[in-house]
């Protein structure tokens, strides 16, 4: 196995469409963050699983994913203010005669790589699978890439964000207000307390959203593990 790991090659496509072959560990981070899928998952009547295209905002542009567990990872991944870009199906690993196709690419703002394997729990002890993982946590060490297998998250976490969503949008972005003065105001406060004061003031139409957007930058944080009402209490963030 440490020889077949060790003339390992990976299979993309450029961020033009373009296929390239190459020996594991040649091809850079950023091109893989910026390639198109390897494999676009199909669709037809009666299948199981649920896949479509996701937006997202840390790459500024489509993702494609093959179920709704992945979908719930990239609502997580494009919330956390700690990621750079994402790709979706973003490369075939080949060793000897077994290949795999991992299901995420995650670069971080601090010039992190991450690797992750999207699979239900129960999937986690597949022999097949765990074979899959064993490899592909061998060839990401070699490169100094952090690789995980991610299973279901915390729903009202994922819903959360969701529902912050919002916050996305440009629209939230372009109200003239400066961030620093809405966080002076908001850390420490509840969520429905900070919606008054804005609409009685700064931003009578778009509190929601404003507060939402600062979310999703990371100037604001709060416990989205519990359910989001006008009780949650927000914090400064980064």
């Amino acid at each position: 196995m440490s020889t077949g790991v060790a003339s390992a090659t990976i299979r993309y496509c450029d961020r033009l469409g373009v296929e390239r072959v190459a020996q594991w560990g040649e091809v850079a981070p950023n091109e893989l963050a910026t390639a198109m899928p390897v494999r676009v998952p199909p669709t037809f009547a009666g299948q199981r699983n649920y896949p479509g295209l996701f937006w997202s905002v840390r790459s500024q542009r489509h993702l494609v994913y093959e179920s709704l567990l992945e979908l719930s990872h990239l609502w997580l991944l494009d919330f956390a203010s700690t990621t750079a870009a994402i790709a979706t199906q973003p490369f075939q690993l080949t060793v000897v005669d077994s290949s795999h196709v991992p299901d995420l690419l995650v670069l971080d703002t601090a010039g992190g790589v991450e690797v992750l394997d999207v699979k239900p729990v129960a999937f986690r002890f597949h022999p097949r699978f765990r074979s899959q993982v064993e490899i592909s946590e061998r060839l990401c060490t070699m490169v100094g890439w952090r690789y995980r297998v991610a299973t279901e998250p915390d729903p009202v976490l994922v819903r959360n964000i969701q529902f912050l969503a919002v916050g996305r949008r440009p629209i939230a972005e372009a109200t003239g207000i400066d961030d620093d003065d809405v966080v002076a105001v908001a850390a420490g406060y509840s969520l429905g307390h900070v919606l008054e004061r804005l609409r009685t003031g700064v931003a009578p139409k778009s509190a929601f959203a404003l507060v939402a957007a600062l979310m999703w930058r990371g100037r604001l944080t709060a416990d989205l593990t519990r359910p989001l009402t006008r009780e949650t209490i927000l914090e400064g963030g980064s």
